[in-house]
């Protein structure tokens, strides 16, 4: 039921309905017979989604609406996302995303799909089995909520100066062995001023983490 579930999951949050798919799996264990149509339906009337298993001649897919679960290939199950002209938009809980030709995607279909009862306010369904707080898409902070950070200022600055040691140590290890080699008179090396750079850079890089 993997594919199934996962559909399921995909499916209830185009609702706008919270879906935890391994609480999920954990309350509609996998099946060794597999996942029909008809189970799909009756796993989302319990969360509240109204739908309809239909049979469709291969012609008919354009007309298909969208959102939908789509029967896909022997035994597996795809959602049907939107489309815009002659493509759409598949998640396929095997692959990921993609973005098909609907000539390519009547060569792998069966001619069955669950799809959203017109009027999804007709089942009266119980309250969602289902809880979980539904996963937000990572989003880049403002300058402003930046600067609202306590203490965000001086980790900036100390990992620049960590940075900074990083990149001129090794140019200046580099620079200090070739005037070694080239000038084998002065025999004086900066041991010193190397092992305090790496104390200094050593205590940037412990401030910073």
């Amino acid at each position: 039921m993997n594919a199934a579930s996962s559909c399921i999951a995909m499916l209830a949050q185009t609702q706008n309905i919270p879906c935890s798919l391994p609480a999920l799996r954990e309350i509609f264990p996998a099946s060794d017979h597999g996942t029909s149509l008809s189970d799909l339906s009756v796993i989302l009337q319990q969360l509240g989604i109204a739908t309809a298993p239909v049979l469709f001649d291969h012609a008919e897919l354009h007309a298909l609406p969208f959102p939908s679960i789509l029967h896909y290939g022997a035994s597996h199950y795809v959602l049907l996302a939107w489309r815009k002209g002659d493509y759409v938009c598949v998640m396929n809980p095997a692959i990921g995303q993609q973005w098909l030709p609907f000539s390519a995607l009547k060569k792998e279909i069966s001619g069955y799909a669950l799809i959203l009862e017109e009027s999804p306010g007709a089942i009266a369904g119980p309250d969602p089995v289902i809880t979980g707080a539904q996963q937000e898409m990572p989003r880049t902070m403002s300058l402003k909520e930046t600067a609202a950070v306590p203490g965000i200022y001086k980790l900036m600055l100390l990992t620049f100066l960590v940075s900074l040691t990083l990149f001129l140590m090794p140019t200046m290890v580099s620079r200090a062995i070739n005037q070694a080699f080239s000038d084998v008179q002065n025999t004086q090396f900066p041991y010193l001023w190397f092992i305090l750079a790496f104390v200094v850079s050593t205590l940037l890089a412990l401030a910073s983490g």
